[in-house]
């Protein structure tokens, strides 16, 4: 069962992360995003192997609390943002302090929040379900930061060698001023 989900996770990063490694604005990175979570909760429905009752009440109650996840992530890399700017500027401590204060009370909100959500989740799937949904979620975050490190290894790999492949090129022959960029008498 482990080997099963983190084969249905790695294939949803993997499709995922060919959805988003094209977006170029802000609407087709929105589309890319919500057709991650559509791929996510199909993966989670597989799993769970609901009813088509349960899958309805799960579906409702995933799809209210991942809108209300999104604006809360929205609200707090604006507070970031915000922050950010502060500093760099050497903005006063007071309104640092107030962005500061303004972050952890949006990072205790998201932690009542996924409390929330669990605790409702948890009402419509049996022991073993829940589980299966805990451990999914648990692996989904994980392997998503792992995707994530690992394309951002690759392009750094292929700019370090497309770097050393200049690096690797021979000198101009002696004597062609052209090549070695100098001048003549």
């Amino acid at each position: 069962m482990q080997i099963s989900n983190f084969k249905t996770i790695a294939s949803v990063l993997t499709l995922f992360f060919a959805l988003i490694a094209m977006p170029v604005n802000a609407q087709q990175a929105k589309k890319a995003f919500e057709r991650m979570n559509t791929i996510k909760k199909v993966k989670l429905l597989e799993l769970l192997d609901l009813d088509e009752q349960k899958s309805d009440k799960f579906l409702l109650l995933f799809n209210k609390y991942e809108k209300e996840f999104h604006a809360l992530k929205e609200k707090m890399d604006l507070v970031m943002a915000e922050m950010k700017l502060l500093v760099k500027s050497d903005g006063n401590n007071a309104k640092i302090n107030e962005k500061i204060t303004e972050m952890f009370n949006l990072r205790e909100k998201f932690m009542v929040m996924q409390k929330e959500k669990d605790d409702k989740v948890r009402k419509i799937l049996d022991d073993k379900q829940f589980a299966r949904y805990l451990i999914f979620e648990h692996e989904f975050v994980h392997e998503l930061r792992r995707q994530m490190f690992e394309i951002h290894k690759r392009k750094r790999g292929d700019r370090d060698r497309r770097n050393k492949n200049r690096d690797d090129m021979p000198p101009p022959p002696p004597g062609d001023e052209l090549l070695n960029n100098q001048e003549t008498d």
